[in-house]
């Protein structure tokens, strides 16, 4: 039986009582249900009635399964005895929202439920099959979604190669290189994202959008015995992403010195003007010169979205080559930290700051993410959230809280990650 210990049982009790507390109130209020998710390994076991009334008024398959799951990954032995208890449903979508509750808490009585629908199920009954089975960690759900992959649905298929990829399957893999090529447009940005973040060898870069081109660009030229003589020529190319991935590369090889890489910037910048000097401020940043690091902080708008997106194309690469020792995260987070605080650059380059330092070191990722707490809503926000989730301490856990009580765009998310918190330190 796959039953835990109640997450609030460590931690420090007062604070994390709290979470416990404001997270018991809120779950059964989230109209969102993959939402509700996030926060379904945190939840009380109070929270059970209140998910399964509602989910007993739900017209939607999607929306009552989601219900049950959260119910079967809140991991509470009580919840288990609840559904075990319960009489059988007369509604389908009820019958599968029980099986798939009981199945996460490792009850497997009512596996043929499941499969049924899953193999032989309407498109909203087979897309909430896979997309529950897709969150648990047993290796059952897993085996059951192979077969998934061929579902005639493009969404079922994602959801069974977002589990088999990263198990380097070979049927996952071509799956979702044909989605890729023939998706529907979200679709294929899902898989893109998806791929580039396991590393993924593309033939070809050019069919990606551009958040993601200049890491894959910097993740086979690292790989790549040619890879700094093509980043030297790709110095001069007029298009940006090409040309700040060739910086990133650089930095990460680690083939030139600071004085050489600033003398085969001249030719670029001659050509593409100042904003060559801020890709390669953030090239040479990444490289420990500490003159580069604290002019860093002087940067406005234009010329710190370009250096941001060279620190995220450096991101792009495997270990080690996108990793930096504590010190020298630490010192580039200082110095990126005006840009964060005063709004210089977007929310959504915030978001790719904190990815692009959570994988550099994620230490000083969360000491940045602190620092943008106290900012206004938005994709940053959530983010910084994220890596405090990962990398954040007990001290961190009331300011969270504070936040989430204060921002309703961010509450679910804030209060998933003082749990987290919570949770982990009991280890």
């Amino acid at each position: 039986m796959i039953v835990g210990t109640p997450w609030v049982a460590y931690g420090k009790p007062e604070v994390c009582e709290q979470v416990r507390s404001r997270i018991e109130d809120t779950a059964p209020t989230i109209g969102d249900t993959a939402r509700l998710l996030v926060l379904a390994p945190y939840l009380t076991e109070a929270t059970a009635p209140k998910l399964l009334a509602r989910a007993k008024t739900s017209s939607s398959a999607r929306t009552a399964v989601d219900l049950y799951l959260a119910i079967g990954l809140s991991r509470h032995a009580s919840n288990l005895k609840r559904l075990r208890d319960e009489p059988r449903a007369t509604r389908s979508e009820l019958r599968l929202g029980q099986a798939i509750a009981r199945f996460a808490l490792g009850d497997g009585t009512l596996t043929g439920t499941i499969a049924k629908a899953l193999y032989e199920g309407s498109l909203d009954e087979r897309r909430a099959t896979a997309h529950a089975l897709a969150l648990m960690r047993q290796k059952r759900p897993q085996i059951m979604l192979y077969d998934a992959l061929q579902d005639p649905d493009p969404e079922v298929r994602l959801a069974a190669g977002r589990v088999h990829y990263p198990r380097r399957s070979r049927r996952a893999r071509r799956v979702l290189l044909e989605l890729l090529e023939r998706g529907e447009p979200a679709i294929r940005d899902d898989v893109a994202g998806l791929l580039v973040e396991h590393h993924h060898r593309f033939s070809s870069a050019a069919p990606l959008p551009d958040r993601l081109r200049g890491r894959v660009l910097v993740d086979t030229a690292v790989r790549s015995r040619s890879g700094a003589r093509t980043a030297r020529v790709q110095l001069m190319s007029r298009d940006a992403v090409e040309r700040r991935a060739a910086f990133a590369t650089l930095a990460g090889l680690g083939t030139y010195s600071v004085k050489t890489l600033g003398r085969l910037a001249a030719k670029p910048k001659a050509r593409y003007g100042d904003v060559v000097d801020a890709e390669l401020t953030m090239a040479l940043a990444l490289m420990g010169d500490t003159a580069s690091i604290h002019a860093l902080a002087k940067l406005e708008k234009v010329q710190a979205e370009a250096a941001a997106e060279v620190l995220f194309s450096f991101s792009g690469a495997k270990a080690p080559y996108s990793q930096l020792d504590f010190d020298h995260a630490a010192s580039l987070a200082r110095a990126i930290e005006p840009w964060v605080v005063r709004g210089v650059v977007s929310q959504i380059t915030q978001r790719r700051i904190y990815d692009a330092l959570d994988r550099a070191e994620s230490n000083a990722a969360a000491a940045l993410a602190r620092s943008r707490l106290a900012g206004p809503s938005g994709a940053g926000l959530a983010a910084a959230i994220r890596v405090l989730s990962e990398a954040g301490t007990t001290r961190d856990v009331p300011i969270l809280i504070a936040v989430a009580d204060r921002k309703v765009s961010v509450r679910v998310e804030g209060y998933a990650a003082a749990a987290a918190i919570c949770a982990a330190s009991r280890q």
